[in-house]
């Protein structure tokens, strides 16, 4: 077996879908792409578009301006 068949056999297709984010996962299972490079490439462009950065502020009560209530 040659390398691009291996890569279409439905183990390594349900092996690479298991790895990604569910919602890249469920957005691929529902597409017509059938090809496994671009599945990929769609996958690259999905995940790219879904990170975001996440920046929170912990305070505690110990704050100068609470004890102005």
């Amino acid at each position: 077996m040659d390398d691009k068949t291996q890569r279409d056999s439905p183990l390594f297709r349900r092996m690479f879908l298991d790895r990604l984010p569910a919602n890249v996962q469920m957005l691929l299972k529902a597409s017509l792409i059938t090809d496994l490079d671009e599945m990929a490439q769609k996958a690259d462009e999905m995940t790219s578009l879904t990170q975001h950065s996440i920046v929170a502020k912990v305070t505690t009560g110990n704050d100068d301006h609470d004890s102005d209530l």
